[in-house]
Formats: structure tokens, sequence, C-alpha cells
């Protein structure tokens, strides 16, 4: 499986950036979404790279 996504719990908040989209100014002030995956988890997406017949998968960590 390959990695295809990862999606944090915490955004970007202008002093801790555990993710901000890669389209924002880094000098813009930031947009909290207010994302929780499940109790703080991340999520993380997978796709076999041998066939797209195949179903992704997804983990929480």
């Amino acid at each position: 499986m390959t990695l295809t996504f990862t999606a944090g719990s915490a955004d970007w908040n202008g002093t801790h950036c555990s993710w901000r989209p890669s389209e924002e100014d880094s000098n813009a002030s930031p947009d909290t979404a207010g994302v929780q995956i499940g109790r703080g988890y991340s999520l993380y997406t997978f796709r076999c790279p041998e066939s797209f017949d195949h179903p992704p998968a997804t983990a929480m960590q």
C-alpha cells in the first residue's frame, strides 16, 4: 500500500503548524477549521500501487 493522504487533528493556528493548506500564504492570518479526527488522531489513506480496482485503506493513529 502507498500512502496518498495524511490529515492531522490540529489545524494551523498561527503559532504551531500541524497542517496548513499549501496555497495559503505563510504570512496570512490563520483560519481555524476546528478539525479533529477521532480523539486527536491523524488519518492516513493508502492505495494499492498494483491496481486501482483494489479499495483504498485508511488508518488512524
